[in-house]
């Protein structure tokens, strides 16, 4: 097997390679965030279009059953996601622009992301700290200059290009304007992957003065900027892929008792639920990382409650290459009937 840095050295070695792994690599058409037509029940796992539940066995996420609504109707599953390696996470992602937009839980998906396509599999049980990021701050003279926090990872070998854009309380009803502004700057790029949840929703924002500590007024606000969210992207009618990932899910205990009755998994669902619900009926895919998170029993998890360790990251990573990527196993990846 030829190194990295000689994969893509010419078209020839990239047949080759492309006969090896015979993932999608080609450029996406118009509409190619629609999902492809087919029957409920054929409906394949690697679509995003279930809620996932699995158990994690040596560092990686298997599923287990899968449900397509809540309450949770579940259904077992037949085969595993593909695990991808340096090689072919970076094959996939050949010329390829990523974005990862959203709160420190999606910066942790970043960090998760990276370390798949670095080939980085140490520390698996570090949960890095969410007030520092690897990459130099980048400026982009498109970005609205409210999101401090924006990174660029460049992958030499793959010559693709992975973005961070984030910003300290960054909640959907206090930057929609903003996000907005962005995601029109970047809608023809290979993949968007976009949460947030939590900032709307925390006890910050529901007892600000527009919620005087009203929780339901508050879910409620949120759930119209994604619904007028996701109406709006659908007309914008971009090139690339994009993909609204859940929130995470929470070890309650973990919590900090000021923001635990704001945090309670049963509100979480119900919300990221409710979303997701918006986003599919626009057409978007979504990855289900409440169950991935709720799957990681151990303590070292997470150290607050709420932020995950890499293994988790990496898991989150390797269900959405399973996505764009589409392995030959994502057709033996379904339901059970």
């Amino acid at each position: 097997m030829p190194v990295l840095n000689q994969v893509y050295a010419g078209s020839a070695c990239v047949m080759i390679c492309l006969y090896i792994f015979p993932f999608k690599t080609h450029g996406f058409e118009a509409n190619s965030h629609l999902p492809a037509p087919h029957s409920s029940s054929l409906s394949r796992i690697c679509d995003l279009e279930h809620w996932v539940f699995g158990k994690f066995v040596k560092e990686q996420f298997s599923p287990t059953h899968v449900s397509k609504s809540v309450p949770l109707r579940k259904t077992a599953v037949r085969g595993s996601y593909h695990q991808f390696n340096r090689t072919e996470a970076n094959l996939c992602m050949t010329n390829k622009r990523v974005w990862i937009i959203g709160d420190s839980y999606m910066r942790h998906f970043y960090f998760g992301l990276m370390d798949v396509l670095r080939g980085n599999r140490k520390g698996p049980t570090k949960v890095i700290d969410g007030r520092t990021m690897p990459e130099k701050p980048l400026f982009l003279d498109f970005c609205p200059k409210e999101f401090e926090f924006v990174r660029k990872g460049y992958l030499k070998s793959s010559n693709s290009t992975l973005f961070f854009i984030g910003k300290k309380f960054f909640s959907l009803g206090g930057s929609f304007i903003a996000l907005k502004e962005l995601l029109s700057n970047i809608i023809d790029d290979d993949l968007i992957v976009l949460n947030l949840l939590i900032h709307d929703n925390k006890r910050n924002r529901v007892q600000s003065k527009q919620f005087m500590g009203n929780m339901k007024k508050a879910e409620m606000y949120y759930l119209l900027k994604v619904k007028e969210l996701s109406g709006w992207l659908k007309d914008q009618n971009g090139r690339g892929k994009f993909v609204w990932s859940t929130s995470n899910s929470y070890k309650e205990k973990k919590v900090p008792p000021q923001f635990r009755k704001y945090q309670r998994n049963r509100r979480i669902l119900s919300i990221n639920s409710k979303a997701r619900t918006h986003w599919l009926d626009a057409g978007f895919p979504v990855l289900d990382v409440f169950h991935i998170t709720m799957a990681c029993q151990a303590r070292t998890c997470t150290n607050d409650g709420s932020h995950y360790n890499q293994m988790v990251n990496r898991a989150k990573a390797q269900v959405l290459l399973n996505y764009f990527c589409q392995p030959p196993t994502c057709k033996k990846l379904e339901p059970s009937n």
